[in-house]
């Protein structure tokens, strides 16, 4: 999502903001009590997720597949 629609998001719902951004991480929960706690902080803090952390990218991951020159013929009952 844009960064600017998340940073409008910020001001009326920072919690759902910062879910949009980085997903339910620590962020999403520091800043849900920082919303029940106190409005203003945040709303910083969403707008730090937002403008200051960078984007954990896709998970890469490895698969190893061990391949041999045995093969077993398939059997048919």
């Amino acid at each position: 999502m844009c960064n600017f629609l998340l940073g409008v998001l910020a001001i009326f719902a920072p919690p759902l903001a910062v879910l949009c951004k980085s997903g339910c991480n620590a962020d999403f929960w520091i800043n849900l009590i920082l919303t029940l706690c106190f409005f203003v902080p945040g709303m910083v803090h969403a707008w730090y997720v937002i403008c200051c952390k960078e984007d954990p990218g896709p998970i890469q991951t490895t698969v190893h597949v061990h391949t041999s020159g045995y093969a077993p013929a398939p059997t048919y009952a």
